[in-house]
């Protein structure tokens, strides 16, 4: 079976000729479809870089990313955006909650690029927030909610279109232990689902929460 994620000898530096900086070398893995997968590996390791060329948010300078059969490189811009809006959602530490809407309205806010109405969006996002037991938070502003029901708001966000991979940076970096194992629950749940989650973590008590681990170093799978 084809695997979902495929990289082969990926390799990314920042600047150019003397100022290049290397950040990964030569990473090769595959993941396939359903799988629960822990990246690991301490600050500068370029774990969240990695992260980044899988959500289809930076570039890489050589070799290969497939994404359900899919070579990266060759989209076009447009054509990245779309296929990162309707194939991947997105879960970060800092929950990235637009301050100013409701949480209602931040996870109905990627269904509008889709072109949904508003109706049938508001809707998909209570339906959402439901699933995450908020359903008596749909009106509250992020400043009105703790830091576990802002997670959840942001893993609702990113299931609203249907995603086939969820990203995780650090998702439980902000949340007390109580909370994080709730979010962790949550993240199981879904994989049991059929949902397909890539979580980076520097936590081995939440990497071991996850079906495998792969660990990074000096931007080398080791």
């Amino acid at each position: 079976m084809q695997p979902m994620l495929q990289v082969s000898d990926l390799h990314k530096s920042y600047g150019a000729g003397k100022a290049s900086i290397p950040i990964l070398h030569s990473i090769d893995f595959s993941i396939k479809r359903n799988e629960f997968i822990a990246l690991m590996g301490p600050s500068g390791s370029g774990k969240s870089t990695l992260l980044n060329i899988l959500g289809i948010l930076d570039s890489y300078d050589a070799g290969e990313y497939w994404l359900d059969g899919i070579l990266i490189k060759n989209l076009s811009e447009h054509q990245a955006a779309q296929y990162r809006n309707r194939f991947i959602g997105f879960v970060f530490q800092s929950f990235n909650l637009l301050p100013h809407l409701t949480a209602v309205e931040n996870v109905a806010l990627p269904l509008r690029y889709l072109g949904q109405s508003l109706s049938v969006r508001t809707n998909l996002a209570k339906s959402f927030l439901d699933q995450m037991g908020l359903n008596e938070r749909f009106h509250h502003l992020p400043t009105e909610l703790s830091g576990g029901q802002r997670q959840r708001v942001a893993i609702a966000r990113a299931l609203s279109t249907a995603p086939r991979l969820i990203l995780a940076d650090e998702p439980t970096g902000n949340l007390d232990s109580a909370a994080s194992r709730d979010i962790l629950d949550l993240f199981t749940t879904l994989h049991d689902a059929g949902t397909t989650i890539i979580l980076v973590t520097h936590d081995e008590e939440v990497a071991r929460r996850t079906k495998r681990i792969v660990r990074i170093r000096d931007g080398r799978l080791v």
